[in-house]
This record gives C-alpha cells, structure tokens and sequence, in this order.
C-alpha cells in the first residue's frame, strides 16, 4: 500500500468527497467530484479509484479492476481542476478495455 503521503487522496479525504461532492452514474461507474482546492496543482488529475469487497473478496481481482480502470484514465486528460472519487460499480475483468474507456469519456463529457 502506498504511504500516506504520496496518495493522490486520503481516506478523510475521500469521505468528504463522497459526502459533500455531486456525484454522476453510469452502468459502470459512481463517481463523486468537487472542485480542487488545491488550485497551484489545477492541471494535475486527484482521483481515487474505489474496488469494494463486493466486486470481489479477491484482492488480485479488485487490483486487476484498478489497473483497467487507471489505464483507461491515462488515456486522456481526465477531470482537470476536480478531486473525486471513481467507485467501480460491477467487476470489469471481462469488460473489453474500450468499454471502460468509453464509460469514462461520457463521464467526462456529463461533468
């Protein structure tokens, strides 16, 4: 696990987020954002992906699903300027890369 202090967000953080943030569905994904704070880092991405226990009891799945996800993100230039939190809503092992691509560019077009 990483330390705390290279994480893009922490735990406290997060719920914040979670609590306090607009949030945008999707058949794949929830995702809660607000504005950055942070605004001398507005050009770089704060988002923190969530795998739960009930997409997977398996960590080497729920990994597996961060890494499609976070690859899918790389992609392009996602959500500048907001923090949030990306929730996997259904395990994405056997969902074709472009798919998660594509869910997360109509997320980003919805935001």
């Amino acid at each position: 696990m990483k330390e705390a202090s290279r994480r893009a967000l922490s735990g406290d953080e997060i719920r914040a987020i979670r609590k306090e943030g607009k949030k945008i569905t999707s058949p794949l994904f929830l995702f809660y954002y607000l504005p950055d704070p942070r605004k001398e880092k507005v050009t770089k991405r704060h988002v923190a992906i969530v795998v739960s226990t009930h997409i997977s009891k398996q960590a080497v799945y729920r990994n597996r699903t961060k890494r499609k996800i976070k690859e899918a993100i790389r992609e392009f230039s996602f959500f500048p300027g907001y923090v949030g939190v990306l929730v996997a809503k259904k395990d994405l092992r056997n969902t074709p890369q472009q798919d998660v691509v594509n869910e997360i560019k109509r997320l980003h077009i919805r935001l």
